[in-house]
């Protein structure tokens, strides 16, 4: 698969998309996080912002419904890290190609066990999770990836 096509598949993905739009912080209109003060959260929304913040974090995003600036989203771990809005394209792309810089089957088994993650021990597919990973190390692009590194080489990945 060539860089473009790579690069149109990761774009592609919803989570790429996020941190496209979770990037450019310092925007005056995109660089607050904004809960409608009326919104009521669902316990897996209420989980999921405690699992990335924290429970005092998750309590005052919840209660106080402020706004709150890019350097403070930053620090609760809301973001990433922070960019200036002139510097997102550059930045989103520098991201996007250091995926594409990995193996395909890798990246793919990596989302797949952090979606899991993210649901209940009893809605996990870990078995569908170990194969995808047990699927890399019995891959071309594994044995790519060890033939590059002996000769030094940066490794041309096929997504096989």
């Amino acid at each position: 698969m060539d860089d473009k096509n790579r690069m149109d598949e990761v774009f592609a993905d919803p989570q790429v998309k996020h941190l496209a739009m979770t990037e450019p912080v310092e925007h005056p209109a995109l660089g607050r996080l904004d809960i409608p003060r009326n919104a009521v959260r669902s316990f897996t929304s209420v989980a999921a912002l405690v699992g990335l913040v924290g429970p005092a974090w998750a309590a005052e995003i919840l209660f106080t419904a402020r706004r709150f600036p890019a350097a403070e989203a930053l620090q609760m771990g809301l973001v990433n890290r922070v960019v200036p809005a002139a510097d997102l394209r550059d930045e989103v792309m520098s991201v996007a190609q250091g995926i594409t810089r990995n193996a395909p089957l890798t990246v793919a088994a990596c989302k797949a066990a952090i979606r899991e993650v993210g649901l209940s021990p009893d809605r996990r597919d870990v078995a569908r999770v170990e194969a995808m990973s047990e699927a890399c190390f019995a891959s071309e692009d594994y044995r790519e990836g060890q033939r590059a590194f002996a000769e030094k080489r940066p490794p041309a990945f096929t997504g096989r």
